[in-house]
C-alpha cells in the first residue's frame, strides 16, 4: 500500500502563493479612441449662443423700453392733471371777472352770449393742451328741489319732465321721498326706509339732497336707460334753486313753464337776440301763451290747472352754481375734470364745492 507523501506547512504556503501570483495579472490600461467631431456640432453650438444672446439683449431692451415708456406716461399724466386743474381754475377766474363786471349793473344777467359761456379753445401748454367749457348748473331742473321745498310746482315740474321723456310720472315722488327728512312715502310711487331695507342689496332711503344725478340708481324704479335719458336736462344742487331762463334749453323751458316746444323755442330765438333781464321783460318779448301764465302766476290766479312759477324763487335770470369742465392732452395721454362751484354776486374767488375725473 503505497502512502501519499506528507507535506509540510511551509510548502503548503508555496503553493499557495505561486498560485496568487499566476491568478494576479496587472492592469492593462486600454487607451481611450479618439473619434472626430461630428461635422456641424460647432456651427449648431455657435448659432444656440448667438440665439440665447439674442433673446436675452431683447428682452433687456424690451424692458428697457416699457419702463421708459411707463416713466414717460406717467410724467405726461401728472402733467395732464396739474394742466386739468388749471383749466379748472382758469373758469373760476372767468366767473369772478363777470361778477365784478355785474356788480355795477343793476339788470345784470347771467347769459349764453357772456365771455364766461365761450368754451375754451384748445390751449397749447408745453408737450400738449387745454380746453374748458363753463356751464350754467341751473340751467337745468335741480332734482332736489322737491325734496327740499315740498312745493307743488317743483314736484310737477318734475313730473313733467319724466312724462315728456316717455317715463313713469310717478318716479318723482321717489326722488322726493329719497331726498326729504321724513319716513312718509309720497303715493303713488314714493319710497321711505320700509321700501328699501326689502330691496336686495338693502340700503335706507337717503333723506338728504342727491348728491350727483348717478344717484338716482340707488332711488327705487330708476335704470342706467333712465338716468341717462334725464342726464341732460337735471342735476344735483345742495339748495333750491331757480332755473335761469337765459340758459335753459327749450326742453326744460317747456316743462319750467308749461308750453309747447314752439313757445319755447321761440323764448330761445329771442334771447339769443337779447337775454331777459326780469319778469316785465319777459313778459313784454316772450310770447302771449307763456304772458298769460306769468301774469296768472303775479295776481295769483291760475290759468293751468298746475302750480305757478314765481319769479326768483322758480325761475330767475342770473345763476349761482356753474360746472367746469377741463380736458387736457398730453400725446396719448388725455385727463378731464369737472368741478361744481358757487358764485356769489360779488368780487369773492367762487368756492369748489365738488370735483369729479371725467372718464373718456
Amino acid at each position: 500500500m503505497v502512502r501519499p507523501a506528507r507535506h509540510s506547512i511551509g510548502d503548503t504556503r508555496r503553493a499557495q502563493r505561486v498560485r496568487r501570483r499566476r491568478l494576479v495579472r496587472p492592469l492593462q490600461l486600454v487607451p481611450p479612441v479618439r473619434r472626430p467631431p461630428a461635422p456641424g456640432v460647432a456651427l449648431i453650438s455657435a448659432l444656440l449662443l448667438v440665439a440665447l444672446a439674442t433673446a436675452t439683449a431683447v428682452y433687456i431692451s424690451t424692458q428697457s423700453s416699457l419702463r421708459l415708456r411707463a416713466a414717460t406716461e406717467q410724467q405726461a399724466l401728472v402733467q395732464a392733471q396739474a394742466s386739468a386743474r388749471a383749466g379748472i381754475d382758469f373758469g373760476r377766474w372767468a366767473l369772478r371777472d363777470d361778477a365784478v363786471r355785474d356788480a355795477a349793473n343793476p339788470h345784470a344777467v347771467d347769459a349764453l352770449t357772456e365771455p364766461w359761456a365761450q368754451a375754451l379753445p384748445p390751449f397749447p401748454v408745453e408737450g400738449g393742451s387745454v380746453t374748458g367749457l363753463v356751464n350754467d348748473a341751473q340751467a337745468r331742473i335741480n332734482l332736489n328741489n322737491a325734496g327740499l321745498s315740498h312745493s307743488p310746482f317743483d314736484a310737477q315740474v318734475l313730473q313733467s319732465l319724466l312724462t315728456q321723456l316717455h317715463l313713469d310720472p310717478a318716479l318723482a315722488n321717489a326722488v322726493t321721498d329719497w331726498v326729504d327728512g321724513d319716513d312718509q312715502a309720497t303715493l303713488p310711487g314714493g319710497a321711505e326706509d320700509l321700501a328699501y331695507l326689502a330691496m336686495t342689496p338693502a340700503r335706507r332711503a337717503a333723506n338728504r339732497p342727491l348728491l350727483d344725478v348717478d344717484e338716482l340708481l340707488s332711488v327705487r324704479g330708476f335704470t342706467p336707460a333712465m338716468v341717462e335719458a334725464l342726464r341732460p336736462f337735471v342735476t344735483a344742487l345742495p339748495v333750491h334753486t331757480p332755473v335761469n331762463v337765459n340758459t335753459a334749453s327749450p326742453e326744460v323751458l317747456a316743462v319750467l313753464f308749461g308750453i309747447g316746444s314752439n313757445d319755447s323755442e321761440a323764448l330761445v330765438t329771442t334771447r339769443a337776440l337779447q337775454p331777459f333781464t326780469d319778469q316785465a321783460d319777459l313778459l313784454e318779448r316772450g310770447p302771449p301763451t307763456l304772458a298769460k301764465i306769468l301774469q296768472g302766476a303775479a295776481a295769483g290766479t291760475a290759468v293751468t290747472t298746475r302750480a305757478l312759477p314765481a319769479f326768483s324763487n322758480d325761475w330767475a335770470v342770473t345763476s349761482h352754481y356753474f360746472q367746469i369742465d377741463a380736458r387736457a392732452s398730453y400725446g396719448q395721454v388725455q385727463y378731464g375734470l369737472s368741478a361744481l362751484v358757487r358764485r356769489d354776486n360779488s368780487a369773492t374767488f367762487p368756492a369748489l364745492l365738488a370735483q369729479r375725473r371725467i372718464v373718456f
